[in-house]
């Protein structure tokens, strides 16, 4: 296994340089990204006396089935996955000078002396499905990438933890006895203050690189059409496509027939190349129409199926109390038309009483650590007045409805506590740093301040207490609050666009450590006049370098559309620049995500 005998070797990983282009002198392979990994790598086959060029994806796969038992817990296959790729990738960056009798060179041994690479060994379907899932995921110690050794360890759970070496059947033990997630068990081997990288956040056209969008609603008919802004190396440098909208003639949109619209024209954005197809870029095909004199409780992004490209989710609500969450999947290259994934009995969303007022948020996020996107609605209900009967007291519960892939399970209620929190914001995401989602409140406290609150996900699949994570200096109206690992640690931070002054935007984040604790910075103020109120902002890695930017679609002024600035994190601080100009989306009624 990975890691006999390479006690010494491990520690060849405290000088890496801490750059993406870090080569050795000489090489053989010679990769050189530490974001990407390598397409093949070198394998000395002892058998063959030879050395031989191996597909890397193909290697880690083999690797997996010869050292890697299928009865082992999931999440700890999908932490040994990471192990495996990274350390085969670690030494086709850092060549140690083997040869093959013929003078050919080599990366790795196909023994013990690094993995074993046994190539009859027959691949199980979940080395797939675990290998694809945790693709694009490595780690890193600081700045520096380092060598993830492994070893069988002893099977018990803590024990044996060195931060060099992940011990296969401790780590199955500590996913099957104590329901710990793939992140947690990295962390838990190789130091808690590792990062745990997954490039691409929000990346909706499927090319590991994060993109943007931005829903419009027709005010004269109501239908909706989606906006995506994207990076993909694929087109051109800003492909901006607009999704054609078709109404449901249905009482349940799950039961019309799929809606086949037109095309919409690709509009390219301001100074792009030219030659921007439909058939290239067209994202349309969601109608998400609001009928049937329902409401939208709300909109939000997740990758609802573990594919790797983000979805559409909105929650409706009827007269009845009904409500209906809806899906538009991407395929990478359009949006399907909207399915109906969970349909509640009627007055699932309480009828209002004297003195109580109930209100429900949308969240989504993965809280079980699956790989797929979760649906979670906030409820709160407000005490009610003196001596008014019956007597409310106050209660805020957050229901998780689980994906499966295609559908969503029947709500659980994964947190709850006595407390007000009506007026609040949540978000969801992952701040504590264990691959699930955890509920983040934001609460005005009156007095020109906004407290934020945490409840972290736990082994046992709920929401611990809520702990205060920090605050800013500005009431919760002043707010725009997003979430994204900025700085490449694996946690999420809370990001606010706080309205500063005479309407001017300023950027704080609240960053999350090992320990629990945040800390607040100011990492971007406005040196020009820059209106908080005319901008809409939102989070994606638009780089792929494993570090979230923002995106701020600002009012152009009447006729004269959208413009586009994005803040780009150096991991310190956002750097803004402009990005494009949408002279024909209409600011008024966007939502972007």
């Amino acid at each position: 296994m990975a890691g006999v005998g390479a006690m010494a070797l491990v520690l060849l990983a405290m000088f890496v340089p801490p750059t993406d282009s870090a080569q050795a002198a000489s090489s053989c392979t010679g990769w050189r990204s530490t974001i990407s990994p390598p397409s093949s790598i070198r394998v000395y086959r002892t058998g063959l006396g030879r050395s031989v060029t191996v597909d890397f994806r193909r290697y880690v796969l083999t690797v997996m089935a010869s050292e890697w038992g299928p009865h082992y817990a999931v999440a700890a296959l999908s932490a040994g996955a990471v192990a495996i790729k990274q350390y085969g990738w670690y030494y086709a960056m850092h060549w140690r000078g083997g040869r093959d009798a013929a003078g050919r060179c080599y990366d790795v041994v196909d023994t013990t002396v690094d993995q074993v690479y046994n190539p009859n060994r027959p691949i199980a379907a979940i080395y797939g499905v675990v290998v694809d899932q945790t693709w694009r995921w490595f780690l890193r110690k600081g700045s520096l990438f380092f060598l993830t050794g492994y070893r069988s360890g002893d099977g018990i759970c803590g024990a044996q933890q060195d931060g060099w070496h992940l011990m296969q059947r401790n780590a199955s033990l500590c996913a099957s006895r104590r329901g710990e997630s793939a992140e947690s068990i990295l962390r838990r081997y190789y130091g808690a203050d590792v990062s745990l990288v997954i490039p691409g956040f929000n990346d909706i056209t499927g090319d590991g690189i994060g993109d943007v969008t931005a829903v419009i609603t027709d005010a004269s008919n109501g239908d909706v059409a989606a906006t995506v802004l994207s990076t993909d190396p694929r087109m051109p440098p800003v492909a901006v496509v607009t999704a054609a909208t078709v109404a449901v003639p249905s009482a349940d949109p799950s039961t019309a027939p799929a809606a086949t619209p037109s095309p919409a024209p690709a509009a390219p954005a301001s100074g792009t190349a030219s030659g921007i197809t439909a058939a290239a870029n067209d994202l349309s095909g969601a109608p998400l129409a609001i009928i049937d004199g329902a409401t939208l409780l709300g909109r939000a992004t997740a990758d609802m199926n573990g594919d790797g490209r983000i979805d559409l989710v909105q929650a409706l609500v009827g007269l009845d109390g009904t409500v209906r969450i809806q899906v538009m999947r991407s395929t990478g290259s359009g949006f399907a038309p909207a399915v109906t994934w969970w349909t509640s009995a009627p007055g699932f969303l309480p009828v209002p009483v004297a003195g109580g007022t109930p209100t429900a948020t949308l969240v989504t996020g993965d809280f079980d650590g699956d790989g797929r996107g979760d649906v979670g609605i906030v409820e709160t209900v407000t005490p009610s007045a003196p001596g008014v009967t019956p007597t409310i007291a106050p209660l805020t519960r957050l229901l998780v409805l689980h994906s499966t892939g295609t559908a969503l399970t029947r709500p659980v209620t994964q947190w709850q506590a006595p407390i007000d929190l009506s007026g609040s914001q949540f978000l969801a995401g992952d701040v504590s740093g264990d691959g699930r989602a955890d509920l983040i409140v934001l609460r005005d406290r009156g007095d020109g301040t906004t407290v934020a609150l945490v409840a972290a996900s736990t082994d046992r699949g709920g929401l611990g207490r809520l702990r205060t994570a920090g605050s800013v200096d500005a009431p919760l109206d002043a707010l725009h609050p997003l979430l994204g690992d900025i700085t490449a640690s694996g946690r999420d931070s809370i990001i606010l666009g706080v309205r500063t002054g005479d309407d001017q935007l300023a950027l704080d984040v609240l960053l999350p450590a090992p320990s629990g604790t945040f800390a607040t910075e100011t990492w971007w103020t406005s040196q020009t006049p820059f209106s908080w109120a005319a901008s809409r902002l939102a989070v994606a890695d638009l780089s792929g370098d494993g570090r979230a930017d923002v995106v701020a679609y600002v009012d152009a002024g009447s006729g004269n559309g959208t413009t586009v600035d994005r803040f780009t994190s150096t991991g310190r601080s956002f750097r803004e620049t402009g990005w494009t100009t949408l002279p024909t989306l209409d600011w008024g009624t966007i939502q972007v995500f």
